[in-house]
């Protein structure tokens, strides 16, 4: 199981290149994100993915956004499917991010 987002609350994680997946909603209240902001603070490229796996992130990781160093990127979805989790990685070394789901 990854790790918990609150609702109404960011997270700050360091993600290295062993994939790491984020449970948004984690008190279960019927909301769901329609946004998931990720910002990289550190120095490393990121890949990240909405609404997958850690099995199926590793093996399409090709496929995933790739968030560089001292940039954000927001997933932006319409609702359906919800937004209920994130897998990050990153591509060398470790980064900091910090993501927000609202």
């Amino acid at each position: 199981m990854g790790q918990a987002l609150t609702n109404g609350y960011g997270k700050s994680v360091t993600v290295d290149s062993n994939a790491q997946q984020l449970i948004l909603n984690t008190e279960h209240t019927g909301f769901f994100a329609n946004r998931v902001s990720v910002l990289n603070l550190g120095s490393a490229r990121i890949r990240a993915r909405v609404n997958i796996g850690i099995a199926d992130f590793e093996a399409t990781s090709g496929n995933a956004c790739i968030i560089p160093n001292g940039t954000q990127f927001t997933f932006t979805g319409d609702g359906f499917p919800p937004m209920s989790s994130i897998v990050l990685a990153a591509e060398s070394g470790s980064s900091e991010v910090i993501i927000n789901a609202f």
